[in-house]
């Protein structure tokens, strides 16, 4: 990843509740342009909204997970979420938007491609797939469920 990284860009990467060898990774993968923020094994909900809010990927390796309410409300935030196949949240999109947010069934756990993928789209490409996200969330979601996910966020 870091190799298609200009320099003059800056990136952050904020990781919390996470395994020793998930911190090992993130750090050999950054360099003098991506600096690593570590926020520990815990993290308020009103401080990860905060963060969602001001990112623009969450990226999210599940072994299994139903659908991941960390990726709606990053999604509610505007940080466009990054999965694996195994996470429910994939039911929610459409096939031309898991080529860019679904790592392969092969290989689950590879997000580089995808991330580098991401870094090189246009705000106004990210702000679309959000946009396309949060209606087939409403789609998926009844009413109510939709409202408690939007006030728990924007409490």
């Amino acid at each position: 990843i870091s190799s298609n990284i200009s320099s003059s860009d800056n990136y952050k990467i904020a990781i919390f509740r996470s395994k020793k060898e998930d911190i090992d990774f993130w750090k050999s993968i950054s360099n003098s342009e991506i600096e690593l923020i570590d926020y520990g094994p815990w993290l308020s909900q009103n401080d990860l909204f905060k963060l969602f809010g001001n990112s623009k990927f969450f990226i999210h390796p599940s072994m299994s997970d139903g659908v991941s309410n960390c990726c709606l409300e990053a999604s509610f935030m505007d940080c466009l979420p990054i999965t694996s196949p195994n996470n429910g949240f994939t039911e929610l999109l459409i096939p031309e938007m898991t080529k860019s947010l679904i790592t392969k069934k092969e290989d689950p756990y590879n997000f580089g491609y995808l991330i580098e993928k991401m870094i090189n789209k246009e705000t106004d490409e990210i702000q679309i797939l959000n946009n396309l996200i949060k209606n087939q969330i409403r789609i998926y979601l009844n009413e109510d469920k939709y409202k408690i996910i939007l006030n728990k966020i924007f409490k």
